[in-house]
């Protein structure tokens, strides 16, 4: 265990001076650093650790002289470890050099742990209290610094605040690994009988007992599945969650869960017991967007204690396309699960975690202006959604207007029956003709993830004369409507590239130069392409026009 010796300078400065320096770090009498980490240390450890640290002063205020950063080893006493190993870290703002002192504290801890053969060794977050080192730049350091070891010890442990565990999972992941140890598994006691675990990995293949544990989804307000992690959960589960989730009850038209709060329902095909879906701010979007984040965690540990759920795993809520930075999401989190003591275990999985939208596989961004993006991604369009109030996905359907095949039939059957009988009232132009080739028409989207859905008809490539022209004003038409009704968010198909027979490359420059038209009425436009080979052709033309 590491901690800051702030007991020398405590007694050390009332004998000698008025003022003393440790390199740059004044003790001002009476109004010496005492800090939270030491005093927790010493009180836990009992007098001995004090007493053991008196006849060090005179060391310590050699070093003073010195200039220079002692690293002492003093057993441990009462604590629960063997050892105590004392360093001191640099002031930010007042020290010349402060990264190089900081890595010379870890580097010196590491190097007599190793001396006196320390296989385990615990850090705090060293300089990041009243010393004020930027909690970001001291990860990086110590990150660096600790793969160094590679080895020497069989374990070292950061118990620092979830912030500075964020930075340190997004650093090692960034490393690449370290090799033997496993710095992505981490668990901290909140109580007595409660946990803390941050760890990486797939929410949907976790699991404790199948009796007493459930996972949280990242739902969007319609609670009927999306993109991301509540596309994968719903895939997981099977069909029955979906249907479990069409029964709870709407408390206004087409929502079922608002911002904030949370539902719960069985897991059916998962290893866990239930599901608690709660739905998050957009970060960018909402006033008070930390609130609702805390809502969110807050409501579904309520429901879950409610439920006798004994162990919960949360993903990383609104980190994801709701773009909440990670370090204040960290923070959040980090200070409900520290005060809720009534889980064997909280789980933190930070991978594919959350916050609605589907990012779908090999997704790509463009920017189309200062307020408008332009995505592209591999995916099912049927599972595409942003937030379930404001977002469309595209139907190529025929002018009938009555279901089909290819994307159009497989969003019939997504949206249930509903959708078809919305669709047999839009009137007629002509005997047969609901929506004549390059218009669109909108309808609600039922049972899918998103609020709308806007069909439109695509040219028959070899058949119809001018299918450009005809292909132009399908997507002009159904950005028109779309802006229209106020969507913020719509999803692309490839209009025409199945069985209409539109050459990929010609069909994806026409798409984009149309979209690039639009000039910013929508937050994101996607294009959610199921063939490999029409991505390809998708993505090189963004690259040639964007």
């Amino acid at each position: 265990m590491v901690s800051p010796p702030f007991v020398f300078l405590t007694s050390a400065k009332s004998s000698l001076y008025h003022e003393i320096q440790v390199d740059a770090c004044w003790v001002k009498k009476g109004g010496a650093f005492t800090g939270k980490v030491r005093l927790a240390i010493h009180r836990a450890a009992g007098p001995e650790l004090r007493a053991a640290c008196i006849p060090l002063q005179r060391f310590v205020l050699e070093f003073v002289a010195q200039k220079e950063k002692p690293e002492l080893l003093r057993r441990a006493f009462k604590l629960p470890v063997s050892h105590v190993i004392y360093t001191i870290g640099p002031i930010y703002d007042i020290d010349n050099h402060p990264g190089v002192t900081l890595r010379n504290a870890y580097r010196n801890c590491i190097k007599l742990a190793k001396e006196s053969n320390i296989d385990y060794i615990a850090f705090p977050a060293i300089s990041c209290g009243v010393y004020g080192y930027p909690y970001e730049e001291a990860a990086t350091i110590t990150i660096s610094t600790v793969m160094e070891s590679d080895g020497d010890f069989k374990e070292l442990n950061f118990p620092a605040p979830l912030l500075l565990i964020s930075l340190y999972l997004r650093l090692m992941a960034s490393k690449g690994g370290v090799g033997k140890h496993d710095y992505t598994n981490m668990v901290f006691k909140i109580s007595s009988t409660s946990s803390l675990k941050i760890q990486r990995g797939d929410t949907t293949m976790w699991s404790v007992d199948g009796t007493s544990d459930a996972i949280v989804n990242t739902a969007n307000e319609k609670m009927l599945g999306g993109g991301g992690l509540d596309g994968v959960i719903h895939a997981a589960a099977g069909p029955e969650l979906r249907e479990a989730c069409y029964t709870v009850r709407e408390v206004r038209l087409g929502i079922r869960c608002p911002k904030g709060e949370a539902r719960i329902t069985p897991a059916f095909q998962f290893p866990v017991s239930h599901v608690i879906h709660t739905v998050g701010p957009f970060y960018d979007n909402e006033n008070q967007p930390d609130v609702t984040l805390r809502n969110a965690y807050r409501n579904c540990l309520k429901l879950a204690k409610e439920s006798n759920i004994d162990y919960i795993a949360f993903p990383a809520i609104s980190c994801g396309t709701y773009h909440y930075p990670l370090e204040e999401a960290a923070t959040i989190s980090g200070h409900i699960f520290t005060t809720t003591i009534v889980f064997r275990a909280l789980t933190m999985a930070l991978d594919g975690g959350g916050g609605g939208g589907n990012r779908g596989d090999g997704v790509k961004d463009f920017k189309l202006s200062m307020s408008s993006s332009l995505k592209i991604q591999r995916g099912d369009i049927t599972m595409w959604s942003v937030n379930g109030t404001s977002d469309a996905i595209v139907n190529a359907a025929n002018e009938k207007m009555l279901g089909g095949g290819g994307v159009d039939g497989a969003i019939h059957r997504a949206a249930g029956p509903e959708l078809g009988a919305a669709c047999y009232t839009v009137p007629e132009v002509r005997p047969g003709i609901r929506c004549p080739k390059g218009e669109a028409k909108i309808t609600p989207a039922f049972q899918l993830p998103v609020f709308h859905v806007i069909h439109v008809v695509g040219p028959v490539y070899h058949v119809d004369n001018h299918p450009e022209v005809t292909l132009r004003n399908a997507y002009r038409n159904c950005l028109k409507l779309a802006k229209e009704n106020k969507i913020e968010y719509i999803a692309f198909p490839a209009l025409s590239c199945g069985a209409y027979g539109y050459p990929y490359d010609e069909a994806a420059a026409i798409a984009i130069s149309t979209v690039m038209e639009s000039h910013g009425d929508f937050k994101e436009v996607h294009f959610v392409l199921f063939e490999d080979d029409v991505y390809d052709a998708w993505l090189e033309k963004a690259n040639a026009l964007l």
